[in-house]
């Protein structure tokens, strides 16, 4: 962190928080190590501010010694007068003590700080000096401390220049600044290639790896993956080769425990299936033309009715496609007119329910409202096979004009919902008998709800019918289909079914006119 003075002129900017005393304890001043250089500083400083008043002269009354003007002026003066006066006052020869052989002080013996402990020749503990000793020893740590101090001094100066050039973001290796080491990143990095800034790189490092676990996941759960080997594969037998197992592979990892282990066995597992795959296709199953299945339902669009659709299904091997120059497609009216489309493409269409779209109001020399009938040629080709294959495929669709009138009256009845539906019917003699085949589907036309059939004998009869068992609240398709003949379905009547009891019943009446589709 940056100290709270960095920027006052005059202040020395130095974060002594920031460096830590890796010294032994000294228990005299209660120092541990782990202690921040603060507390260093501050239990030595404690230390020698009261040594600094202990030896502080004017701290003692020298009066009665009668010495103006010649008292001592440091410590060391003051203990050698104390010295001379009780040198003097004892006869100036020091007297041992009888009781302890000892001389008296200040040439007395006298406990010490345990700092100063230390160890006699004969391995023991001393714990007293003489106080002219102790008070040499004294100073002499004072001076050793005072040293100490000027070094840290020095040290927090150095730590405190290189935490400001850190903490400011310096880079560039210039006053006050820290270069940092670079690195030379792999071309996979999004890094120039030459040397990067190692924070740079660092930085760019973490966002790809980020986006590298989104993509391929979490450690934990890719170690979970390797779970998911078919049980007991190693010992199955191979597909290709049914009389040796999959463990007799080579390369196989029998006990995955990495990724690229499960990875590895995956793909001798795919490489085992494609080649069992390849061995059927070449020797099992018929590959030839007769493999190629196409169907097509010609009909009217649902909204131009001289737009022709026609929707083709069917089976076809994968190794099948449009040949080189597409296929043909040629559409005759009742009258002989006709119109031809190349350039189809059949096979790609197989399967889509948009099918292929003719508009037929521009076609030259033919009526899209006449009968018509669909001819399909669809070229397949098979190129690693060198097998061209043609289908012929007839359609018909129906006159336009065949859609009757329906009209739907929707009513809905407590929880009881139904709607009943009349037909006028349009058709000519000439195209009787058919078949209305009535449908009730959802409203995405995918669930058959409900399905009538109406045989019809009689031109320009109504018929009417009743659909039950319907939902509120829910919308459906109504479809009708004439059969009996080759008939586009008619146009799709989408109605709702109202929700909640009506008070009284309301019933809700749509008449719609349909042209064919």
């Amino acid at each position: 962190m940056k100290p709270t003075n960095i920027y006052k002129h005059g202040c020395d900017p130095i974060s002594s928080n920031c460096v830590i005393w890796q010294g032994p304890d000294i228990d005299c001043i209660n120092l541990c190590k782990g202690d921040n250089i603060s507390t260093v500083v501050y239990n030595l400083a404690t230390e020698l501010c009261t040594l600094m008043d202990t030896f502080k002269i004017t701290n003692y009354d020298l009066s009665c010694l009668n010495l103006l003007p010649c008292e001592p002026k440091d410590f060391q003066s003051l203990i050698q007068l104390l010295i001379d006066k009780v040198c003097t006052c004892c006869d100036v020869t020091p007297v041992p003590d009888p009781g302890t052989g000892t001389l008296g002080c200040p040439d007395c013996e006298v406990p010490i700080c345990s700092v100063f402990y230390y160890t006699n020749p004969q391995g023991d503990t001393v714990t007293s000096m003489q106080l002219t000793d102790y008070v040499q020893a004294i100073g002499n740590k004072v001076c050793s401390i005072v040293s100490q101090i000027a070094t840290i001094n020095l040290t927090l100066d150095n730590h405190e220049n290189r935490i400001q050039a850190l903490e400011g973001g310096s880079s560039g290796g210039g006053s006050g600044g820290t270069t940092l080491p670079t690195v030379t990143p792999c071309s996979e990095i999004n890094l120039p290639p030459e040397q990067a800034q190692l924070d740079v790189a660092l930085q760019q490092l973490m966002d790809q790896y980020c986006t590298f676990v989104n993509i391929v996941g979490k450690p934990l759960d890719i170690y979970a993956s390797l779970a998911f080997q078919c049980t007991g594969l190693s010992v199955l037998p191979q597909l290709a080769n049914p009389a040796s197992n999959m463990n007799a592979i080579t390369g196989w990892e029998s006990a995955p425990s990495t990724l690229e282990d499960s990875f590895r066995n995956m793909w001798l597992t795919i490489c085992d299936m494609r080649t069992a795959i390849v061995n059927l296709n070449n020797n099992c199953c018929d590959t030839g033309c007769d493999t190629v299945i196409i169907t097509a339902v010609a009909q009217r669009n649902a909204t131009t009715s001289s737009t022709i659709e026609i929707i083709f299904s069917g089976t076809i091997p994968s190794m099948y496609q449009d040949c080189a120059g597409g296929s043909s497609i040629t559409i005759t009216d009742s009258a002989g007119g006709t119109v031809t489309y190349s350039n189809q493409l059949v096979v790609a269409a197989v399967g889509n329910p948009a099918g292929l779209s003719f508009p037929l109001a521009s076609a030259p020399g033919i009526n899209p409202s006449l009968q018509l009938t669909v001819t399909t040629t669809a070229c397949s080709e098979a190129p690693s096979l060198g097998t061209t294959c043609q289908n012929v495929i007839v359609s018909t669709v129906g006159p336009e004009g065949l859609c009757p009138t329906l009209q739907i009256n929707v009513a809905t009845i407590n929880t009881n919902s139904s709607a009943d539906w009349v037909i006028t019917n349009s058709i000519p003699t000439s195209n009787l008998p058919l078949t209305y085949e009535l449908n009730v589907y959802d409203q995405a036309g995918l669930v058959l709800i409900q399905q009538q059939t109406i045989n019809v004998t009689t031109s320009y009869a109504s018929q009417t019918g009743t659909i039950t068992g319907l939902t509120q609240n829910e919308t459906y398709q109504f479809f009708l289909q004439l059969t009996g003949g080759t008939y586009s379905p008619c146009p799709a009547v989408t109605f709702l079914v109202p929700g909640g009891p009506c008070e009284p019943c309301e019933i809700g009446q749509i008449t719609i006119t349909e042209n064919p589709a």
